[in-house]
């Protein structure tokens, strides 16, 4: 897979992202000098998790770092030395894992089950899932779309006459008279016309 650098940056920072936090982050052991849990505000957009470095007031400084979430494991850590604790890796790496550490039991499911949701792999198949209800409700029981009914149709159920009602009821009616305006029928006094 090849990433551009500047898109990226763009999805990390000026993208509004499907889902954001705060979570303590602890990358895999050796990937930086500093190990340990460090406050990062995580993002996820499409399939891709970023975390990020923030100031003192909550800014965005910079990216650290992005994970596609294609075919990645992710897995709630029972032991850990942090509350709630869930792991991300990909297979055979296994003991290179991400762990984000979050402040409720609550939100660290609602953050699991939303990063596997995020896969393109998942995401193609619950399209594709839906496509195949909207056929089957397309066709209805009669090979007709129940969905798509004619105008005529929806204006009888709605109480309103289709044109050709009209038109028949135009033809019954009388004309109605022709007045006669025995005055000019020129413009009244005081009014403005202007022909430029």
């Amino acid at each position: 897979m090849r990433f551009n650098e500047h898109e990226l940056y763009f999805l990390a920072i000026k993208c509004k992202p499907d889902l954001e936090a705060k979570f303590w982050h602890r990358p895999p052991q050796g990937m930086i000098r500093q190990e340990g849990y460090r406050e990062r505000l995580v993002r996820l957009k499409c399939n891709f998790l970023f975390y990020i470095r923030t100031n003192e007031f909550g800014h965005c400084l910079e990216p650290l770092g992005a994970l596609c979430l294609e075919r990645c494991i992710i897995q709630q850590e029972p032991r850990s030395d942090k509350g709630y604790v869930f792991s991300i890796c990909y297979p055979g790496e296994t003991d290179r894992k991400h762990y984000l550490a979050c402040s409720t039991a609550q939100q660290c499911e609602h953050w699991m089950s939303m990063l596997k949701c995020s896969n393109y792999e998942r995401l193609t198949t619950t399209l594709n899932i839906l496509q195949t209800k909207l056929a089957r409700v397309r066709k209805g029981p009669a090979g007709r779309s129940p969905l798509l009914k004619r105008r005529s149709e929806l204006l009888q159920e709605d109480g309103h006459k289709t044109s050709q009602q009209q038109q028949n009821q135009q033809f019954l009616q009388p004309n109605p008279p022709v007045q006669t305006n025995p005055e000019p029928s020129g413009p009244a006094e005081g009014v403005l016309i202007d022909f430029s």
